[in-house]
């Protein structure tokens, strides 16, 4: 069995330990099915219910001999939504972002690989209109996978700025763009922590929401939202965090006894995004049905045991509190929602009545606020547009 969290090397970073699972993913990349099996072993058991399987055969249709975008292409999600891609046989694959070190690597491990799909790489910044237009009316793409975004929820509290910037005037680039250059399908990943919003980054990325069901009413581009749960070994995951402390010895830190999160491995991530390019989910918020949520304590239990340890008497678990911006539980439905069955098996929607709103005011708003570069400024304007961003649900019950 191939693990790709690296055990026996305690000097490593996490950025090289990121380095090295993208290496192996590239490794297996010719059989996906078998890379679930060798490389998401210990993933699939931490999930406390079966891994989703979809029907590959209408993605394939929609993905082979199109030209494919992808934002964010170098990061965890967007780099494996890229080697799955390939595997469908695209006519071209675009990829976008800002880290030329990675993006170069994704480049090197794809091309040998797949020779005959044009692959294109370009290092840009999604809030740069100027080069998002001309590679977009360069490349002339047919689906845009927009991936790029900052998404680690403490981190955003502390910089509102650049969460506002790239979430929401990211994606507004990129949506305006796709509408005026004829796009065909335009599938936007937001995340849980989009509904009833707690933190920087989770109100930004409701926003994008919002503007992007407004955008599917006065356009022919047909868009598409897929809410994640927590991506289990994923940048910047728990899990990872987890795993190096084990290895070092502990302790394994939990935020609260009663945190939860819904779960699923990178490889249902990027199947809830090839599956969202379905005509059956045009202007839909499409998620996958992840069962309860899972008790980050007994998923930190179940590591340290699954390395021949026992809980508090080799490895100790202490919690630490909830960091600036998380919640206690996460929910995948807002107020105005509701789940209603998708056209395929593990697949669910957020159905609700499009909300209306002046996003031309919105922007402006949001823009006088970056100008002030005061954060506390750019968090009340983003309460202000957003009533349900309520920070107060990030109440700590007794740990």
């Amino acid at each position: 069995m191939q693990l790709f969290f690296v055990t026996l090397f305690p000097t490593v970073r996490q950025k090289d330990i990121y380095r090295i699972y993208r290496y192996q993913m590239t490794r297996t990349l010719p059989d996906r099915h078998s890379q679930e099996n060798q490389s998401a072993f210990n993933l699939s058991q931490l999930l406390s219910r079966e891994p989703i399987q979809t029907d590959n055969a209408h993605i394939r249709k929609q993905i082979s001999n199109a030209v494919i975008l992808i934002t964010g292409a170098a990061g965890s999600i967007g780099s494996e939504l890229a080697m799955q891609v390939c595997q469908l046989n695209p006519k071209s694959l675009i990829l976008i972002d800002q880290s030329e070190t990675l993006l170069t690597e994704m480049e090197v491990a794809l091309q040998p690989r797949y020779p005959h799909i044009r692959l294109t790489a370009f290092i840009g910044d999604i809030t740069d209109s100027l080069r998002m237009e001309q590679i977009i009316r360069q490349m002339q793409p047919d689906i845009l996978f927009h991936a790029a975004a900052y998404k680690h929820v403490p981190v955003m509290e502390k910089h509102p700025y650049e969460a506002v910037r790239t979430n929401i005037f990211g994606t507004k680039i990129l949506v305006d763009l796709a509408v005026r250059y004829g796009v065909k399908q335009f599938i936007f990943i937001s995340t849980d922590k989009a509904v009833r919003p707690a933190s920087v980054m989770g109100a930004t990325k409701r926003l994008a929401e919002l503007y992007i069901r407004q955008s599917c009413e006065q356009s022919g581009t047909k868009f598409t939202i897929t809410r994640f749960g927590n991506v289990l070994g994923s940048s910047g995951s728990f899990i990872n965090i987890f795993k190096k402390q084990i290895e070092d010895g502990g302790p394994v830190t939990v935020t609260h006894r009663d945190a939860s999160r819904y779960l699923m491995t990178p490889d249902e991530a990027c199947q809830l995004v090839l599956q969202a390019t379905s005509s059956d989910y045009y202007g839909k918020i499409v998620f996958f049905d992840m069962g309860r949520p899972v008790s980050v304590q007994a998923v930190a239990g179940q590591m340290i045991r699954s390395a021949g340890l026992t809980p508090h008497l080799d490895i100790c678990i202490c919690y630490t509190g909830l960091r600036p911006g998380e919640k206690l539980h996460e929910d995948l439905l807002n107020d105005d929602e509701t789940e209603i069955p998708a056209a395929h098996s593990g697949m669910r929607i957020a159905a609700s009545d499009n909300r209306s709103l002046n996003f031309e005011t919105i922007f402006k708003k949001l823009s006088t606020a970056l100008n002030s570069a005061n954060p506390g400024q750019i968090v009340a304007t983003l309460k202000q547009i957003l009533p349900e961003y309520d920070d107060a649900a990030l109440m700590c019950r007794p740990m």
